[in-house]
């Protein structure tokens, strides 16, 4: 992948991943598949290394969330929910939202942003859901009601529930 992309004519808009699967395009880290062994905040060098590289903005996704620009602007994203790494799926389901916000969006940066908000607001608002309406607490009812809250989530529960902060 690294050979691929690096010098590219068209480099990726946006490139999203696990800590330990950003690490692994600019370092000689070994990744455990979906899993991450390592933590977001101190694999930031590395997705920073990354976006400058391949000039893309970065999605790192862990416990909190980094988007990084190409030019080193940050934000972290502390939106989400534990239960979301026992899920099958989500970071695929973080890629396909980002795609679709890319699509609607000329800033590939405030995309990835905005992607990721939602991706984390929408997970706690699920476990939020499932807990109040049916008293289940789990990953199973996280993921059956994640995409009809996905569907239905509003400006209002997004605005309420924003955790952001922009690094310069």
């Amino acid at each position: 992948y690294q050979r691929r992309v690096h010098g590219s004519k068209y480099p990726p808009q946006v490139i999203r991943g696990n800590a330990s699967e950003i690490a692994a395009l600019v370092s000689n880290s070994q990744t455990k598949g979906v899993d991450s062994t390592r933590t977001t905040q101190s694999t930031l060098p590395y997705a920073k290394e990354a976006a400058e590289k391949y000039q893309s903005v970065i999605i790192m996704s862990g416990e909190t969330d980094y988007v990084i620009h190409p030019k080193g602007m940050v934000a972290s994203v502390s939106n989400g929910h534990p239960l979301m790494t026992l899920v099958t799926g989500m970071g695929c389901t973080h890629s396909a939202l980002t795609g679709a916000f890319l699509a609607v969006d000329e800033d590939p940066f405030v995309a990835a942003v905005h992607a990721t908000a939602v991706m984390g607001i929408v997970g706690e608002h699920s476990v939020m859901l499932s807990k109040e309406k049916y008293g289940l607490n789990g990953p199973g009812s996280l993921q059956l009601l994640f995409y009809d809250v996905l569907y239905n989530i509003s400006e209002e529960i997004i605005a309420s529930r924003l955790k952001l902060n922009l690094h310069y």
